[in-house]
């Protein structure tokens, strides 16, 4: 549950220990690598095979370069054999990106003394959701969110379950301190960078026109 920082634990937890008698590990893995390659792979099927190529290549050099010192998601990934098709390839180097990141945002919420909840709370507020509708779904009931919203509400950072200007410019911040931690493996991609991402930029809208992630903009940035 720790790993998973912002999930309540216990479903976590509860979710983990069933699910082992149900399929093994490294059944499991084999399932979601072929899944996502059968998926992502009809999505991309029109899509230049040596820009998928020249955009793993560039992506993978930089994740399997990247120390995994604090980052338990990332790391895990990082440890995964890569797959053979080039589509499963560039979702194995995209996560790992992801994960990277959201390894780097946790420890810099922890070393600002927030918990989980306070985390959740105070990125659905930042966002603009609703208070609790992004919280809910990592478990978290209405006791407990309310809770964290008066402990937000006593730092100044939230009031009547809304963000406050003090709350937008702290967590503001910590997204600021997310992206620092994040800077050397962006510096690493180099000149890439610029093609990279407006290339990734239009697969990602695919996916979105094919219905394979919702169009919410705010899932998408809440992560």
């Amino acid at each position: 549950g720790a790993t998973f920082a912002v999930f309540e634990p216990n479903m976590i937890g509860g979710i983990y220990e069933a699910s082992r008698s149900i399929c093994d590990r490294d059944t499991l893995l084999a399932a979601r690598t072929e899944s996502v390659d059968t998926s992502l792979g009809a999505v991309l099927s029109h899509v230049d095979p040596s820009a998928i190529a020249t955009v793993t290549a560039a992506l993978r050099k930089v994740v399997e370069d990247a120390p995994g010192v604090g980052r338990p998601l990332f790391s895990g990934l990082q440890n995964q054999p890569w797959p053979t098709s080039a589509v499963a390839q560039l979702w194995r180097a995209c996560e790992q990106f992801r994960e990277h990141r959201g390894d780097s945002h946790v420890a810099v919420c922890v070393a600002a003394g927030l918990d989980a909840v306070e985390m959740n709370v105070l990125t659905e507020l930042w966002l603009g959701m609703p208070f609790g509708e992004y919280s809910a779904s990592r478990g978290w009931d209405e006791v407990t969110l309310a809770a964290a919203a008066a402990r937000l509400a006593d730092y100044g950072w939230v009031a009547d379950n809304t963000i406050t200007a003090a709350g937008t410019a702290y967590r503001d911040d910590l997204e600021h301190r997310t992206d620092v931690l994040q800077q050397s493996i962006i510096d690493s991609l180099g000149a890439e960078l610029d093609d990279i991402v407006v290339h990734l930029a239009d697969w990602s809208q695919r996916c979105v026109e094919a219905k394979a992630f919702p169009p919410n903009a705010f899932k998408r940035a809440a992560g």
